[in-house]
């Protein structure tokens, strides 16, 4: 069978997965900037794709785009950081279809629509967003899986005066649904009443009560115990998106 050779006449090579990660601002080579990339998406699809089994996820993306175009095998690859170097057309599937999810949500851009048959799947769903708040599409998928975009996955979360009643918005919303999710009541003082000082921040954020900026900080991992997720997931889902 014939190998198909670079011009060095080797045959061409994965990405080390050795290579530290760097990031835009740094001098790095192509394996050290694609290292960074598959960090930062990590993070970011993982929290995205949690939405939904991949089941549902792969609906959406057929029923949206055409084709079966999205694959179990390359939704676990992303979550994990175990799919090294995927082929260009799974980003543009990503990229299309998260377009399309926040177009679908009220975000005025140019995108595909997905059909209203299939609301129950995107109607209050989360999309993926770079460092400036903006939907990722084919052309940013691409560049922050190589790492050629920051998506500001590292930056410090600064909850404060100015932003916090949209974080405090956005984040009882998202309680809400994970509540609902868990079977959980949280109009029920008997299914839903809080002990301590966390879970009555949890409590005033579900009920869209006052909050200051100290109490979120202060009480960050019992928001993410309520939502059953790591506070790193809970900032990129809920937090930054309102920032």
């Amino acid at each position: 069978r014939t190998r198909h050779l670079g011009a060095s006449g080797r045959s061409p090579m994965p990405t080390l997965t050795t290579a530290e990660p760097k990031a835009p601002s740094e001098k790095r080579t192509p394996s050290e900037a694609v290292a960074f990339g598959r960090l930062q998406w990590t993070r970011k699809f993982r929290v995205f794709a949690s939405q939904w089994s991949q089941p549902q996820l792969m609906k959406l993306a057929m029923a949206t785009l055409g084709e079966n175009c999205l694959h179990s095998s390359q939704i676990h690859g992303f979550t994990t950081g175990k799919l090294r170097d995927p082929a260009p057309k799974v980003l543009m599937v990503i990229g299309e279809l998260n377009a399309a999810i926040a177009r679908a949500n009220g975000a005025d851009i140019d995108a595909m629509p997905i059909p209203q048959t299939l609301a129950d799947l995107y109607k209050g769903k989360r999309w993926m967003t770079d460092a400036d708040g903006l939907p990722l599409g084919p052309y940013e998928v691409f560049g922050a899986v190589t790492g050629m975009i920051d998506l500001g996955t590292d930056a410090a979360v600064d909850i404060n005066k100015k932003n916090v009643d949209a974080v405090a918005k956005s984040l009882g919303k998202f309680l809400r649904l994970k509540l609902i999710e868990r079977g959980v009541d949280f109009m029920d003082p008997d299914d839903f009443n809080p002990s301590d000082a966390g879970e009555q921040l949890v409590y005033n954020l579900v009920h869209n009560k006052k909050v200051t900026a100290a109490d979120i900080t202060a009480h960050i991992d019992d928001i993410a115990a309520c939502a059953q997720m790591s506070i790193g997931d809970v900032e990129e889902m809920a937090i930054r998106p309102a920032l």
